[in-house]
């Protein structure tokens, strides 16, 4: 008999080392199991049907917990709140009973039976025009779910095997990055961590599988038909060859892309062994397209956030926000290697380059917010929506970081080694790297102590000390300064779909006219916000001198506030090269650009 921890090793190491495909009987040969069915009896519902059963428990209850968020989308979703129609059974078929206790969980009563089964619906909610990455959609032609949406964690089962098998509607493909079994449409994944962390895609799309480094990586399009895979093929494997390289090696043996077109959509979500992005139509056609910044950006995600990670995150926590100061790391140096991977493989121009990290300086420098949160404090806070529309500028660290290793070691360190240490130290081991200590590891790698530039930057307020980091380069900030209207606050569209104020500055026109950070902003000079582009429409439209007359709430009660546009002084950034930079600047800038010490 395979006990339990063999199997959880079994499953592993298939995983990791690419062997022949399980068999069920050899992935659940023991005492625990959790098995999945889902199935899609009529695509026009939006609905994926999930039948499970659980086997191996003594307990008098069973407890089905869906994710109140997904890992990289800091956002409550409250997953559970889409599933409906729950019904459990024993082994011998007779009803038990069950009742939700709250969105999220669910409670069967088992009276210490065995084997439990239950089934349930979900609703596909991703709009027409959005097939989205962090939800479940459905229509007539196609389907794809993330993880979180649809499976429950099952307090007990978490570090269990788990399989799903798959009925689909006649002539439906299927694209996932899960371990296939010998049953038709069927997978195994090695515990509830990666079920959540596998997307699937289903129904209709284009699909290709390019190889680099002997890694096969597959490529699925849904949502529209008008794409050159050759061309996306290609891109990808561009990007995908400098990485690699970069990071000495994949550290994986498959990787899916699912892209999702429609008339909405901006963003990705990375996974393990696979990544979901979801972008307009007209991103897939047009020649300088935003799509190769995501697709390279949500690429790297597969060291810099899942292999490389705090070790906060060795286990997440679904039930809450999951919170850690090491964002702006996960996010920022993946930011900058999105450019640089970009240049370095020959497809961003130099001057993109600089011009990209002008714009993040711009948006950090005219930002008022940025003189009273750290980059810490940007990601501990990252839950608050309004905090994290308020400073999301993550490139800046990396060029600074890299800067200042490279200056300190004369170019004999950089970021780069930094990176392929992280990987070999805490990657190879699953174990994440300690809050508040990378600039302990940088000082290591560099063979040189920097960690009064991160307590003094990234834990403290610091400016970063632009003009003696782009020197050491041979780069120059360039700034002109211009005035531009301003309320001292910015009003901000929420996910719940109101607008509210946020960044009040103290002594600024909003709060002398009365309104807080947090008041729900009702109209504005009698127009009443639908959408986003209301708001900028309201921002361009507007003069110093003009008056904005405001109607907030907060808390039960509705104010009136009259506003008197004022002026405020920003910058407009380009960065040069120096045209006479010395050898030592120019190595250190060659560096850099090409990823050479």
């Amino acid at each position: 008999m395979v006990t339990n921890k063999n199997v959880v090793r079994l499953a592993i190491v298939v995983l990791l080392l690419g062997s022949a495909p399980l068999s069920t009987t050899e992935a659940l040969a023991h005492d625990a199991l959790v098995a999945f069915h889902v199935s899609i009896p009529n695509p026009g519902n939006k609905l994926f049907h999930v039948r499970a059963e659980v086997a191996g428990g003594s307990q008098q209850s069973v407890q089905l917990d869906w994710p109140a968020w997904t890992p990289g989308y800091a956002t409550i979703w409250d997953y559970g709140q889409h599933v409906t129609n729950l019904v459990a059974k024993d082994q011998d078929g007779n009803r038990l009973p069950s009742s939700r206790l709250s969105e999220n969980r669910w409670v069967i009563v088992t009276r210490g039976t065995p084997k439990v089964s239950f089934e349930y619906d979900v609703r596909a909610i991703n709009t027409d025009d959005d097939l989205g990455f962090a939800q479940a959609y459905l229509d007539s032609i196609q389907g794809w779910y993330n993880g979180a949406a649809l499976f429950p964690e099952i307090p007990g089962f978490r570090d269990t095997p788990q399989t799903v098998r798959f009925t689909l509607p006649s002539g439906w493909q299927l694209a996932t990055a899960m371990i296939p079994t010998s049953e038709t449409n069927e997978y195994v994944v090695s515990n509830y961590d990666e079920l959540v962390d596998s997307p699937v895609q289903v129904g209709s799309f284009l699909r290709k599988v390019i190889n680099v480094q002997n890694v096969p990586i597959t490529i699925v399009v849904a949502g529209i038909r008008d794409v050159n895979m050759e061309e996306l093929g290609a891109l990808i494997k561009a990007i995908a060859e400098n990485q690699f390289s970069l990071m000495g090696g994949a550290n994986v043996n498959r990787y899916l892309f699912i892209f999702h077109a429609g008339n909405k959509g901006a963003g990705g979500l990375e996974h393990a062994n696979a990544v979901t992005i979801s972008l307009r139509m007209e991103e897939y056609t047009k020649k300088d397209s935003w799509l190769k910044v995501v697709t390279a950006h949500e690429l790297f995600h597969l060291w810099n956030a899942k292999r490389i990670h705090v070790e906060r995150f060795d286990r997440y926590d679904y039930s809450r926000p999951h919170r850690s100061k090491e964002v702006w790391f996960a996010e920022g140096i993946t930011a900058y290697y999105t450019d640089l991977s970009l240049f370095r493989a020959g497809l961003m121009p130099k001057a993109d380059l600089y011009k990209s990290l002008a714009d993040i300086l711009d948006m950090y420098e005219n930002n008022p917010a940025h003189l009273r949160l750290s980059w810490e404090d940007i990601s501990w806070y990252i839950w608050e929506e309004e905090i994290r529309q308020g400073l999301g500028v993550w490139l800046l660290p990396g060029w600074m970081i890299d800067l200042k290793i490279r200056d300190a070691t004369d170019n004999r360190f950089s970021l780069d080694d930094v990176m392929r240490f992280l990987n070999t130290w805490y990657g190879d081991t699953g174990k994440g790297y300690p809050e508040s200590g990378l600039g302990a590891i940088c000082s290591a790698v560099a063979q040189t102590d920097i960690s009064s530039f991160f307590r003094n930057h990234i834990s403290g307020y610091t400016p970063f000390p632009y003009e003696q980091l782009f020197g050491a380069a041979g780069l120059k900030w360039e700034k002109a300064t211009s005035q531009v209207p301003s309320v001292g606050c910015d009003f901000f569209w929420s996910l719940k779909g109101h607008v509210k104020a946020i960044g009040v500055e103290e002594g600024g026109p909003a709060y002398i006219a009365g309104i807080r950070t947090g008041d729900k902003i009702l109209t504005v000079n009698g127009m009443q916000y639908g959408n986003r582009q209301e708001i900028a429409k309201t921002k361009s439209q507007m003069h110093i001198g003009d008056t904005l007359v405001v109607t907030f709430l907060r808390g039960d009660v509705v104010s009136r506030a009259t506003i008197i546009v004022a002026s405020r002084s920003v910058v407009k950034s380009r960065i040069v090269e120096m045209e006479k930079p010395t050898e030592r600047q120019l190595r250190i800038r060659e560096g850099i650009l090409k990823g050479t010490p």
